[in-house]
């Protein structure tokens, strides 16, 4: 199994690509979705946060609040640190299990990780397509989307690698600036070249 790594900032249009992806029949393993799901369910995810936090980054129920939670440590990098571990740890550690778990397969497999350079999960990859946009067209996206203003938006921006070097250290970019279906065309040109790439290999002696 090729293991292609999917990420961009906040704005650029990755949900997309991945959606995209997505539709086109391809697994994709969305590491957002395990961390929300991580801190939805009672266990031990819950249980370090509100040792590390306290009780007032949950809810009358007992619930995440994530709004407060990242209010807390936006500003403040030894807790986002703290957050980071108890998280992403575990983010990292069912990515890699599904990725063994695929190791005799053959194909395609994505991973969608926002914060990929920065987590370190680049190295869990074959390959990694960055997807990258004007930050006019990412500011007015994430406002549409999160209703934030200009400047938390780009407080959130600053806040993350550079689009720039992300595309140095990428295999592939995939460039948002366009039309939709310019943005789907870079997009199944890619998938192309993969799925070829990845079936002559496949075909390989070396690989018999």
């Amino acid at each position: 199994m090729f293991t292609i790594g999917l990420t961009g900032g906040i704005g650029c249009g990755k949900s997309t690509v991945s959606a995209y992806i997505a539709s086109c029949g391809y697994e994709i393993i969305d590491a957002d979705a395990m961390s929300r799901r991580l801190t939805s369910e009672p266990g031990p995810v819950l249980d370090e946060i509100r040792a590390a936090f306290g009780p007032s980054v949950f809810d009358p129920e007992g619930r995440l609040d994530r709004r407060r939670m990242a209010t807390l440590v936006f500003h403040d990098p030894v807790k986002k640190s703290v957050l980071e571990e108890i998280v992403t740890r575990r983010v990292k550690e069912a990515i890699t299990g599904i990725i063994a778990a695929r190791a005799g397969e053959r194909g395609l497999l994505f991973l969608d990780v926002p914060l990929l350079y920065e987590y370190g999960t680049e190295h869990l990859c074959d390959a990694v397509w960055v997807v990258t946009s004007p930050e006019r067209l990412r500011i007015a996206r994430a406002r549409q989307r999160d209703g934030a203003t200009v400047a938390e938006v780009r407080a959130r921006i600053r806040n993350q690698m550079p689009q720039k070097e992300k595309a140095k250290l990428a295999d592939d970019v995939i460039r948002n600036n366009g039309s939709l279906e310019h943005l789907y065309a870079q997009t199944a040109r890619l998938i192309e070249k993969y799925a070829r790439l990845t079936e002559e290999a496949e075909k390989s002696p070396e690989t018999e």
